[in-house]
């Protein structure tokens, strides 16, 4: 499982293969498409989807840093935001211990 932390705006979103869940407005339970299969992942691109729309995803592997803690894996999520787009950084991990 891919565990990420918002940087500003603060979040929490973890991957599970296809199955994505992202607290930011309150919980949601989204699908990942295409699904992550690996933790081998260099950069990748993907799509959350929603029930009426598409946010791009974009992981890859890059030193990330939230205060004193270092990451070895950097996520941007774009979603609308009233009206307009807004970007979602995170740090992540592979919180199983791989990767």
């Amino acid at each position: 499982m891919l565990l990420c932390l918002g940087i500003a705006p603060r979040f929490a979103l973890t991957v599970q293969s296809d199955v994505v869940t992202f607290d930011y407005l309150g919980d949601g339970t989204f699908r990942l498409d295409p699904p992550l299969t690996s933790s081998d992942v260099v950069y990748q691109r993907h799509s959350l989807i929603t029930r009426r729309q598409v946010w791009p995803v974009v992981l890859e592997k890059r030193d990330c840093g939230i205060r004193n803690l270092d990451f070895p894996m950097r996520m941007e999520l774009r979603a609308p935001v009233n009206g307009a787009t807004q970007s979602f950084f995170g740090c992540c991990l592979w919180a199983d211990g791989d990767g």
